[in-house]
């Protein structure tokens, strides 16, 4: 690799920092055992907080024409997002706030953690693996929709997701018990 090609947005300090919180990410939502439920979220918010950090430290970078591929498919992400809807049981469903761009929201809407940890998981592990393939074109197509969709999208859900979290893990409910 040359000293131009490490020059290159793909490798910025920032957007290599965010591919690694990013993987970090994605092979927790992965694992197959969980802990206590609080100890789960608890890690969630964690990662939610650093995610939201480092995905707006992500240099702009021009989307052009530039496709990026898809790797997670609908049967993976239904699967682990099942997976974690069963394990957070009634605390999965909550009511939230639209989708919409206002910033005065008055509509509430139904949501479920676990669509949240999905959403945020799907943008992470593709824009991951096209870090792993090496190269650069696919990567910067990558960092460009990972970064719009952010903006426009698993942003807004990372953050309500984040008010729920703030909720269960420290309001006065307990969300360990059996029954919860």
């Amino acid at each position: 690799m040359g000293e131009e090609s490490l020059n290159h947005i793909v490798y910025h300090k920032n957007v290599v920092e965010f591919v690694a919180v990013a993987n970090e990410y994605c092979l927790f939502v992965e694992q197959n055992s969980f802990e206590k439920r609080s100890e789960y979220l608890a890690n969630i918010q964690k990662f939610w907080s650093l995610v939201y950090l480092k995905a707006t430290m992500l240099p702009a970078v021009d989307g052009g024409d530039m496709y990026a591929e898809k790797f997670v498919e609908e049967h993976d992400y239904w699967f682990l997002q099942n997976k974690i809807s069963n394990f957070l049981g009634s605390h999965d469903t909550y009511t939230g706030y639209s989708d919409s761009d206002h910033y005065l929201l008055d509509e509430a809407s139904q949501g479920t953690v676990s669509e949240n940890i999905l959403d945020v998981y799907q943008d992470l592990k593709d824009f991951v693996m096209s870090y792993q393939l090496g190269v650069e074109n696919a990567m910067e197509a990558a960092l460009f929709e990972c970064r719009e969709h952010f903006q426009m999208h698993w942003g807004k859900q990372l953050l309500n997701g984040l008010r729920v979290l703030h909720i269960l893990l420290y309001g006065d409910q307990d969300i360990d018990s059996e029954d919860a």
